[in-house]
């Protein structure tokens, strides 16, 4: 395949010494008086290799509920359920009914050589010894007293828990006492107090589930998960069995990632509400068609306790024996998202979601439902309503942060991310979460550590151990990553990410050849985008005959998208310049220095200096934006011409006209040069290679854009003349402007049909009363008369404007312009 003309060495300038010269686009224009000499030797320049464009990271992980989450055992730990409605909440521990617990005032005590009795509280009793301190806080000098020697003791108040030991003495054997007395002290915060009333009725009765279950609640309340269990499993091994117990139980062991336990806990759970006999069979099909609020939810879980173990088909049947509600359509509809029915799934969600007693997670799984489906806006929608119902559902918050993430809303996804503590370390969908927001956010490291926390948790799971690979890549690690990335190939043969990460690292790590075999079967995929095609030019370079390879790569690669991409303009621009075309590499790497990619810019902007080096040759560049035409080099003045001036918005400068009347402006530039008299008028010593304005030239009626090149009294301006018509075409003309009477546009041959282009003109060496000008590196016309040349000592104006008739509009636009000096 031929190299683009971009790459392809265009013909060199024909003029010896051109003195002013503008560029516009894809055409440039030359301007000399003398027969152009024989074409001097190539300029051939060494550059480095540009950067190659960043292994971007992919979509987002999944959402839950996807299928590949629930391979692992600890996918939905620590209360992170999909399918049930919410995770735990702390129960209610207070009745809400004051507490009977009172303090009396004081105490009274006399011990032997005390005047009178002392008022206060007795601090601590036991033995018949007493530690007494009197109403201003200060200890009996005899403490501690002996209550059989003092003269006056009479206990008139107390300590909350002097109070509860009396009450809890009085209680004695009675279960339902020390039962109430558990409820007072909750009433009343003492917590610990109420676990111990609570395991003294325990032991006076240890077969009452009642008691059992309000010691875990008093656990759970504390934030003590692990206790609460403990209690639960101490009630079945003490055969306070119930179905409460075992609902309780099988909740937790579902979040714990232990479903066969779980199911376990659930089906004898349907048998004591069921009052099923032991020899009933399967207890789901032994109690389908019992009413009754209890055993239609045990078993409504028995099935998710399936469906989360990967028996799908067995759940489906028991949900199906259940009276329809939204919390049994959430649960089936899980299970045809991993059966792979998502529309069905999708429509289900929709309707139990808005049903009037949906399950909380019901949003949340309507969400990951959208959000893998591509909707990451109306999933967001769904995961904020899930956390607004219920803000302590983490998986919905940990499903926010992935879509705020996946929405370029970085700052919000950290701040939820770290919502989220302690982080819940069995759970492979918030590692998923945590890393791809950190990935998102350039944090190699971070993402590295919730990479490997998720592929400890699943060794299997693809994103984990991709997103390691790019974390390690990110870091610098190219040999780690491509350990991670063979493994995650061989979880996912082909995957186009996973080839493009290990080509890196090959890249990275001078393995050419290799890095050549992985791009090149990205390159045959239909998939493939500019980007692999110049890894894989990347690749060839250096490989012996590998280069024309390359061109034609990055020639397909700067043919597939428009504008070109950035990093495809840099790697043209080199090649061309190392192949000794240095007009075409100047024209790429100029466009390249415009990109929005700041490596490109920079790299583009270094590779100029060094071509235009290599021509004995360097610029000045001015480049429109925020501070506009007054940031100007020292010797410069701009003034804007016409009303209105020019408007400088972000990276250009704009002009534009209203159609009511003639419009001529423009942005004049005074530059001094050539000498003077005297060594102090000199001013500085260079000569013009010409002047570069890159523009865009949009659709507009007749009007003309270009440059003015003044000189004395004098101003040439040669434009792009734009004509209406069906298919619209753009010509070159010039005009002279003496005095008050300009000279009219004068046409010249030849037709620029691009919307982009740049506009240069030259001055002739040997006649000074003429320009000649060249089209392409072929002369068009007839001289142009110009008979105010400077001399030495004067100052040259050079400028773009835009002129239209009146009743036109036009519009103009300049990026920037550049004055090269001969050095």
């Amino acid at each position: 395949m031929p190299p683009p003309p971009s790459i392809r060495p265009p013909a060199r300038r024909r003029l010896r010494l051109p003195w002013l010269t503008a560029l516009v686009g894809m055409a440039s224009l030359a301007i000399g008086a003398e027969p152009p000499p024989a074409p001097a030797a190539p300029v051939q320049v060494t550059l480095p290799p540009p950067p190659l464009p960043p292994i971007a990271p992919p979509g987002p992980p999944p959402a839950d509920p996807a299928a590949s989450l629930y391979r692992a055992p600890g996918s939905l730990a620590d209360g992170y359920l999909l399918t049930l409605e919410a995770e735990p909440r702390p129960p209610v521990l207070k009745s809400g009914k004051p507490t009977t617990l009172e303090v009396r005032p004081h105490d009274v005590v006399q011990a032997p050589g005390d005047p009178k009795p002392i008022e206060g509280t007795i601090d601590e009793e036991a033995d018949g010894l007493v530690r007494f301190r009197d109403l201003k806080g200060i200890a009996h000098p005899k403490n501690p007293l002996r209550i059989a020697d003092l003269l006056v003791f009479r206990r008139r108040a107390g300590t909350l828990a002097a109070v509860v030991r009396e009450r809890s003495a009085k209680a004695a054997d009675d279960p339902d006492a020390h039962l109430a007395l558990a409820q007072d002290c909750l009433d009343a915060d003492l917590l610990a107090e109420a676990e111990g009333e609570l395991r003294r009725a325990i032991g006076l009765a240890p077969r009452r589930p009642d008691l059992w279950l309000k010691l875990a609640d008093l656990c759970l309340g504390r934030g003590q998960r692990d206790a609460e269990v403990a209690a639960l499993a101490a009630a079945v091994a003490a055969k306070a069995d119930s179905p409460e117990v075992r609902e309780r139980l099988g909740r937790r062991c579902l979040e714990f990632g232990l479903f066969h336990l779980a199911e376990q806990h659930f089906a004898r759970g349907v048998a004591l509400a069921a009052k099923l006999p032991d020899d009933a069979g399967p207890v789901d099909k032994a109690a389908a068609g019992l009413k009754g609020v209890e055993v239609e939810r045990l078993l409504r879980l028995l099935a998710e306790a399936r469906l989360l173990s990967g028996r799908a088909a067995e759940a489906v049947v028991t949900l199906k024996r259940l009276p329809e509600n939204a919390a049994v359509a959430n649960a089936l509809a899980v299970a045809d998202i991993l059966g792979g029915q998502a529309e069905a799934a999708l429509a289900a969600l929709r309707k139990a979601a808005e049903a009037p007693d949906a399950p909380v997670s019901a949003r949340n799984n309507l969400g990951a439902a959208l959000f893998n489906s591509g909707d990451i806006a109306g999933a967001l929608a769904h995961f904020e309503a899930c956390r607004a119902a219920a803000p302590s559902h983490a998986k919905a918050t940990a499903n926010a942060a992935l879509a705020c993430a996946a929405l370029g809303r970085l700052e919000e996804a950290q701040k939820l991310i770290a919502s989220l503590r302690p982080p819940p370390g069995t759970s492979l969908g918030y590692w998923l979460a945590a890393g791809y927001v950190a990935e998102q956010a350039g944090n190699a490291d971070a993402a590295l550590a919730a990479y490997q926390q998720a592929r400890k948790l699943d060794g299997g799971c693809f994103h984990a151990v991709a997103g390691v690979g790019r974390a390690r890549l990110g870091q610098g690690d190219a040999k780690g990553a491509a350990e991670a990335f063979g493994d995650a190939l061989a979880l996912a043969p082909g995957d186009a990410q996973a080839l493009r990460g290990l080509g890196a690292c090959c890249l990275a790590t001078g393995e050419f050849a290799a890095a050549a075999d992985v791009f090149r079967k990205l390159a045959g995929d239909a998939r493939a985008t500019p980007h692999d095609l110049l890894r894989l030019a990347a690749a060839l370079l250096p490989l012996p005959e590998g280069r024309k390879e390359a061109e034609g790569l990055v020639a397909r690669a700067l043919a597939a998208a428009q504008p070109p991409d950035p990093y495809a303009l840099a790697l043209a621009g080199c090649l061309a310049a190392t192949g000794g075309a240095a007009d075409g590499a100047e024209d790429l790497l100029r466009q390249a220095r415009r990109a929005k990619a700041p490596d490109v810019a920079k790299y583009a902007a270094a590779a100029l200096e060094r071509l235009l080096a290599a021509r004995g040759e360097e610029a000045t560049l001015v480049a429109f934006g925020a501070g506009g035409a007054s940031r100007l080099p020292d010797g410069w003045r701009a003034t804007g011409e016409g009303s209105p001036t020019p408007q400088v918005l972000q990276d250009e400068l704009r002009f534009e006209g209203a159609p009511a009347a003639a419009n001529e402006r423009g942005v004049a530039t005074v530059v001094p040069f050539g000498g003077g008299a005297s060594e102090k008028e000199k001013g500085p010593d260079r000569r013009f290679a010409r002047f570069e304005v890159v523009a865009s030239v949009p659709l507009t009626n007749e009007a003309a854009v270009g440059i003015a090149l003044g000189m004395g009294q004098s101003t040439l301006q040669v434009a792009l003349r734009t004509t209406r018509g069906p298919q619209l075409s753009r010509r070159l003309a010039y005009r002279i402007v003496r005095g008050p009477t300009p000279a009219a546009w004068a046409e010249l041959p030849g037709t620029i049909a691009v919307e982009q282009l740049r506009l240069g003109i030259g001055l002739s060496v040997r006649a000074k009363e003429a320009l000649d000008i060249y089209l392409g590196g072929k002369p068009v016309g007839d001289a142009v008369p110009f008979d105010a040349l400077a001399q030495p000592g004067s100052d040259v104006t050079v400028g773009v404007f835009v002129a239209a008739e009146p009743q036109q509009q036009c519009l103009f636009s300049v990026y920037e312009a550049e004055l090269v000096w001969k050095r």
